[in-house]
């Protein structure tokens, strides 16, 4: 499953979905559903704006959190990946 959102910072994130795997115990904290499941990604994040189009993505693979009734999904960013971002770069190689 291939899914893609905009970003409210204009960014465009496209989530691939690699993994399922379900945990009924997790509520969702946007809808209360327990509905949810955790799911492996890839990610590319995109720099913005013209100058966004001359570097690199930025490749993180996530677990995800996802509720299956509303949407809502949760991932957090490695440090290192993290720290890329802050500086506007991205890793040679991903």
């Amino acid at each position: 499953m291939l899914r893609t959102s905009p970003a409210s910072n204009g960014h465009v994130y496209r989530l691939a979905v690699i993994g399922f795997e379900r945990e009924p115990t997790v509520r969702c904290e946007a809808c209360g559903s327990d509905q949810q499941s955790k799911l492996t990604a890839e990610i590319a994040i995109h720099f913005p704006g013209l100058a966004g189009l001359n570097k690199p993505h930025v490749w993180i693979f996530p677990e995800l959190c996802v509720c299956l009734n509303c949407g809502k999904s949760e991932f957090a960013i490695p440090e290192d990946k993290l720290r890329l971002l802050g500086k506007g770069e991205a890793a040679a190689g991903g």
